[in-house]
């Protein structure tokens, strides 16, 4: 009997390669991870990169495929939209232009005619909340702009823009004040031996199912 899941071992990297979008159910609940919870991912992953461990597990995601590229995120909604918001603010202080494009690219499709790809966050957030997170968040230069003119935050995206402000503020000082590894090496950390397990289940049922066992 053919299993109701498909297992893959992913780098960051990869896991936002484009090869798939993420959608979130609406059901689900949104964005709700402290400061506290987003700095111990970073502390994690920083310590690892700094003992220069061969590789760290960031986790399950749990997904149900709706077409070639888009899959629905049932389980690691909280995980993966806070390391869409690090690679924003990474990207952002990143100086060298080609890396900034690089980083970019994992968390924004342009378009794409030949492989007929429209352009869009990897993320696929609700409606109502892109052209929020697009203007204080993802955009390039977002947070800063908003910090800047000190512009009144949208209650919906608090938890967002607080964790964002934490890694931003945080990842601007230099290691010695920060305790952080240097910002191009943690970059490359994160991407390319930090991973995922993805498991992507036959339907959503059967993702809900594994859900529940995992939880």
């Amino acid at each position: 009997m053919p299993s109701p899941f498909q297992t893959e071992q992913v780098t960051l990297a990869q896991l936002f390669s484009g090869a798939r979008v993420f959608a979130f159910p609406t059901y689900q609940r949104p964005y709700r991870w402290t400061i506290e919870e987003a700095m111990t991912l970073l502390d994690d992953i920083s310590s690892a990169c700094q003992r220069k461990d061969p590789g760290y597990f960031l986790g399950n995601v749990v997904l149900t495929r709706e077409s070639d590229r888009s899959f629905l995120v049932i389980d690691g909604r909280q995980r993966l939209t806070t390391l869409f918001i690090l690679i924003c603010m990474l990207r952002d202080l990143e100086e060298d232009k080609g890396r900034k494009r690089g980083l970019h690219r994992l968390v924004y499709d342009e378009t794409n005619v030949i492989a007929r790809a429209d352009a869009g966050w990897r993320l696929q957030f609700s409606p109502g909340e892109i052209p929020l997170i697009e203007s204080f968040i993802a955009k390039p230069g977002a947070l800063e702009k908003q910090l800047a003119s000190k512009a009144e935050r949208p209650e919906r995206l608090q938890a967002m823009l607080d964790v964002a402000e934490e890694y931003r503020n945080l990842l601007s000082q230099p290691p010695s004040v920060s305790g952080l590894p240097r910002r191009e090496d943690l970059t490359d950390y994160l991407l390319h031996q930090c991973e995922v397990i993805v498991l992507t289940a036959s339907s959503t049922t059967s993702g809900l199912r594994l859900f529940q066992v995992l939880n």
